[in-house]
């Protein structure tokens, strides 16, 4: 059985990830499982003569997506061999699956099939898994002649968006991309002005409000709210979006007994009785929520729990607010409503309630908060 863990990262066995080869070395192929045929090239990439060079593998189950980059000699030659029944290939500059059931295409994370000798990211989904079975790189119907770098296999149905940061390069670079990143530290105290600083060089700090008792309640790993006190955004303007944006917490234990009302609002842009983005955590059912302007929309599936560490995500598109719970989807609602109108705060622990005052705070220690203006794929979300 090929040795997954030394190819593909966590978040991508999370997600399915059933076989990734490097192609690092001869001898790092041999120890995935790989069997080497004649003598294809093999570093950082393998690249295959055409005449007789191959390497197969064991068989990879449940197989929905297949990845990797390639370099064509010629416009048609022979990829893989999937099982006896599915294979890929090129044929005049068209990239064919046979055997997957209606394949969707996507070259250099663009829905098309067309491809060139440019090196170039392929990625190619079913929704009707396959078990690859007969897995031989560089020998179909015949050899091809070819160089592929970063080969998976995976069990579910890979992303549009995680197809092109695949291709950009940009899967595990999204955290440079936050427009606010807040450890919420005793390392990140800035006690001269009573804030937690943001690290993401936006200078985005978060006040402490009302009832704070800081640096008390400010940890080495995190900060415990306590149902009286908040935090308040120092540059609102700038944070405000009304298109894609993700809202990523990390909480060790949330204490729904104590939390002042039927509900606590983790993160807000809101501030009075309409405006902005919110997330919200029941009280009741302990599932995550959000609201758009004055609207609450479908909530997650899973209750978060009193007591557990857990990483929560809640991404918002145009059409879709997305929940994962610990990096793993939890429901979504695809019918969003709701208004959004600026207000000039935002807020952790609370939403505003226009004229200075503040409700449904929440309970319990959070450990660090992250926004991005813009939505997370799958793969990011589900990364640690």
């Amino acid at each position: 059985m090929a040795r997954l863990s030394q190819n593909s990262t966590p978040a991508e066995r999370a997600l399915g990830c059933s076989f990734a080869e490097t192609f690092e070395t001869s001898a790092k192929v041999v120890d995935n499982g790989g069997t080497v045929t004649s003598a294809p090239v093999i570093n950082h990439g393998a690249a295959f003569d055409g005449t007789d060079d191959v390497i197969t593998y064991p068989t990879v189950g449940l197989v929905k997506s297949i990845s990797f980059w390639v370099t064509l000699a010629t416009t048609t030659e022979n990829i893989m061999q999937l099982s006896s029944t599915h294979s890929i290939e090129v044929s005049a500059g068209t990239l064919t699956a046979t055997g997957l059931s209606s394949p969707t295409f996507y070259i250099d994370g663009v829905a098309t099939a067309t491809i060139t000798t440019a090196r170039s990211h392929v990625t190619i989904t079913t929704a009707t898994a396959f078990d690859a079975d007969a897995i031989q790189v560089g020998q179909d119907a015949s050899f091809g002649e070819f160089t592929i770098e970063e080969l998976r296999l995976w069990t579910r149905v890979v992303s549009v968006s995680d197809a092109l940061n695949y291709y950009n390069g940009t899967t595990y670079t999204y955290r440079n991309r936050a427009v606010l990143d807040l450890p919420m530290l005793t390392a990140q105290h800035d006690a001269g002005n009573s804030r937690t600083l943001d690290v993401s060089g936006n200078a985005n700090h978060a006040s402490f409000g009302a009832g704070a008792a800081e640096p008390t309640k400010l940890t080495e790993q995190g900060y415990n709210f306590g149902g009286d006190d908040y935090m308040q955004l120092a540059t609102a303007n700038a944070l405000l979006y009304t298109g894609d944006e993700t809202v990523f917490f990390v909480s060790s234990g949330i204490d729904f007994s104590s939390f002042p009302s039927a509900s606590g609002y983790v993160f807000s842009t809101r501030d009075g009785a309409t405006g902005g983005f919110s997330v919200t955590i029941s009280a009741s059912t302990q599932q995550l929520g959000s609201i758009i302007g004055s609207t609450a929309q479908s909530a997650s599936t899973t209750a978060v729990g009193s007591g557990l560490f857990s990483g929560c995500a809640i991404r918002k598109s145009n059409s879709s607010v997305d929940y994962y719970f610990n990096g793993i989807a939890d429901g979504s609602d695809s019918s969003l409503t709701g208004t959004y109108t600026n207000s000039t705060n935002q807020f952790i622990g609370t939403r505003g309630d226009g004229g200075g005052g503040y409700a449904f705070l929440i309970a319990g220690e959070i450990l660090t908060i992250l926004r991005f203006d813009f939505a997370l794929s799958p793969l990011q979300v589900a990364e640690p």
